[in-house]
């Protein structure tokens, strides 16, 4: 009996070696289709229809039949939604905030690009009327902090800045900058003046509105922050959140809040010194009155491991 087993294992065994690979595989039958030739030196998942594609170290984007429909001209391509993407160059320019005079620089330049092909180098103007790009230090560009930069909520936030689809910014107007004024004289912000700026507080536009923060003309003080739409108007200040820190000391706790309220609470952060010196900022959530409803508790770190898991 075990030498019949042995012969009828032995004749399996020949049988199976004869058997063609691609028969023996558990892909039999299957056959792939390449869509698109492999003829690039670097490629990104396809977003919005699009794929930004690497060659001869510059980045363009191809369409799903591999046709270039932006051309291969930027340093940096992020991800499409809603029609628009963030791109860049690195271009040989002063750094505005360096003063007059101050030596050239590699920078990357960031521009909003359309699916339809056309592109538009991202400006801002400050409060005095100088007019500058939207730039980061070449030598510090880190792509992953600017993927998340999408097109959201008719909006795409870069570096503080908010912007609208077709590249234009969009600033408090007129009537939100008065109101502000009002309220910062009830709250005796002292260091407003007509120079005063804002930036975001979000990297997102939620339902069409922006959290801002008029900037304070001093170094490290607190400042006033409102949510504006993409009309540029007020749609509210957050008196409350920045009386409680203004005016009164250095050691006051910071709220840096995050986000546009949702279901009428915000993400906000706090400054929270460890017992060796360091600085961490602590998460949690604010009604719109101010108050606490989760306490902040939650690290940056863990915070920025969370975000990029989904």
């Amino acid at each position: 009996m075990r030498r019949r087993f042995f012969s009828v294992l032995l004749t399996v065994l020949i049988l199976a070696a004869s058997v063609p690979a691609a028969q023996a595989s558990y892909m039999a039958g299957i056959t792939a289709e390449t869509a698109i030739e492999a003829r690039f030196d670097g490629a990104a998942p396809f977003s919005g229809g699009l794929a930004a594609v690497e060659q001869g170290g510059q980045w363009g984007y191809i369409d799903e039949r591999g046709r270039t429909v932006i051309p291969f001209s930027y340093d940096y391509a992020g991800p499409f939604s809603d029609g628009c993407a963030l791109a860049g160059k690195v271009e040989r320019i002063s750094d505005p905030y360096a003063g007059t005079g101050a030596t050239a620089e590699d920078m990357m330049v960031f521009y909003l690009l359309r699916d339809t092909g056309s592109s538009r180098r991202l400006e801002y103007r400050d409060a005095a009327g100088h007019v500058y790009p939207v730039f980061a230090r070449a030598a510090d560009f880190d792509p992953g902090d600017y993927a998340a930069c999408r097109f959201n909520g008719g909006a795409i936030v870069v570096r503080g800045r908010v912007f609208s689809a077709q590249g234009v910014e969009i600033r408090p107007n007129a009537d939100a900058l008065r109101s502000l004024a009002e309220t910062a004289a009830r709250l005796d912000f002292w260091w407003l003046s007509s120079n005063a700026e804002w930036v975001s507080l979000s990297p997102l536009c939620v339902d069409g509105q922006v959290m801002m923060e008029l900037l304070s003309d001093i170094p490290g003080a607190p400042g006033l922050y409102f949510q504006m739409d993409l009309n540029g108007a007020l749609v509210r200040d957050y008196a409350g959140l920045s009386a409680e820190n203004a005016l009164f000391g250095a050691d006051a706790p910071r709220i840096n809040v995050l986000y546009p309220p949702v279901d009428g609470l915000l993400c906000a952060g706090r400054p929270d010194a460890a017992s060796d010196g360091s600085v961490r900022e602590l998460y949690g959530m604010l009604d719109t009155e101010g108050r606490w409803v989760i306490e902040p508790h939650i690290p940056t770190s863990a915070v920025s491991r969370r975000a990029s898991s989904l």
